[in-house]
């Protein structure tokens, strides 16, 4: 993977392992959606298409409702495992939500966060004085933790149920004219402003990252050929309960906030920075740099709307040689002034990560996600 800039430390707050089960919310989630993992104990999500004709999952149709600020791609690879986050402020949801799900071994605990974890973030957004940040990073133990009573339910109804995986999450919500990012594993979100500067807002969490390592052996885990335990090759995300004695954290980075100098949606959108949130399979074949490079002369010299900028990346990623599954989601943001500096080591000196002002809490469903599957 190719790296042209390096992650900033723009607010950013990695949390660390809770050593004891976390306490419960007064909010409760509510009611979850079950995926197609959990709906009789094995994995029924169809067949991926054959490697040589990966379609476009989202179809012109499938698009129309998203403000024309916002752009969506998929493009299948050999597995067929991404899904995205769309989520528009509309009906019960007053912040605009998005994201991409990277799933691995099986695509049911991908479709379950894609599903489930706005309604988690919506009920710890419910809880009186908490912050964006803790309420995202409460929402991905709940998201967890509810996926995790969901397989030992089935595995209570079927004794052969299959491990159903795991998918590292990225998501950025769009609340009260703030944006925040939220992140666990290596799908990435990258920022890049009108000059055509570019900043990582996130850190690919990976085994062999020297913070993620120490970690993962203070609580007696291995890293085997690069590999957690030899098998997984992020160090967090949602589901893989059998890594979770080990060092698999569901805990996310949270970054923000990018504060919004206007709604963000707009029928301009061509001279705006813009946030790239992007699965391995593009930023496997392209740097920072590059992608956002397509994606702004894709949006500005051909006069193409953001939905067809993403197709065009994906197209692009193809052709470069990614044979994994490829998703992308691009916010064109009005961001203010200062804000779009943010991440800049030419305009800004780096900051010290903000600390956390609330312990993420879990709501009551919750269950401790520490436990093997």
């Amino acid at each position: 993977m190719m790296h042209s800039s390096t992650p900033t430390a723009m607010n950013a707050s990695p949390l660390p392992a809770p050593a004891q089960p976390l306490a419960s919310a007064a909010t409760p989630l509510g009611p979850l959606r079950s995926g197609p993992l959990f709906a009789n104990g094995a994995d029924t999500s169809p067949a991926p298409p054959p490697l040589a004709t990966p379609p476009l999952h989202n179809s012109a149709e499938s698009r129309t409702d998203l403000d024309s600020s916002i752009g969506v791609s998929q493009l299948a690879g050999n597995k067929n495992e991404d899904v995205v986050i769309c989520k528009p402020g509309r009906g019960i949801f007053d912040f605009d939500m998005y994201g991409v799900c990277d799933g691995h071994g099986g695509r049911g605990v991908a479709q379950f966060v894609s599903e489930n974890l706005p309604i988690c973030v919506r009920a710890q957004l419910a809880r009186a004085g908490i912050t964006p940040r803790a309420a995202l990073a409460a929402a991905f133990i709940d998201c967890h933790n509810s996926a995790h009573e969901e397989h030992k339910e089935n595995r209570r109804q079927h004794k052969h149920c299959p491990p159903p995986g795991g998918t590292c999450a990225l998501c950025t919500i769009v609340l009260n004219g703030e944006v925040w990012i939220a992140n666990a594993g290596d799908c990435r979100a990258v920022l890049s402003r009108p000059d055509g500067s570019t900043s990582r807002l996130t850190t690919d969490h990976k085994p062999t990252e020297p913070s993620e390592a120490a970690r993962i052996q203070a609580v007696g885990g291995q890293i085997i050929n690069r590999e957690l335990d030899g098998s997984l090759a992020v160090s967090r995300g949602i589901g893989d309960f059998a890594y979770c004695r080990n060092g698999f954290s569901q805990l996310p980075t949270v970054v923000g906030p990018l504060v919004l100098a206007a709604p963000l949606a707009s029928p301009e959108t061509s001279e705006r920075a813009f946030l790239v949130l992007a699965s391995d399979g593009v930023w496997d074949v392209f740097s920072d740099d590059e992608a956002c490079s397509l994606l702004r002369s894709e949006l500005t010299v051909n006069g193409k709307s953001p939905n067809e900028a993403c197709d065009a990346l994906l197209e692009q990623a193809k052709q470069k040689g990614s044979q994994d599954d490829k998703s992308v989601v691009l916010l064109c943001l009005p961001l203010s002034g200062d804000t779009a500096k943010i991440g800049s080591s030419k305009r800004m000196s780096p900051t010290r990560p903000e600390a956390m002002d609330e312990s993420p809490q879990p709501a009551k469903r919750a269950v401790s996600g520490s436990s093997r599957g």
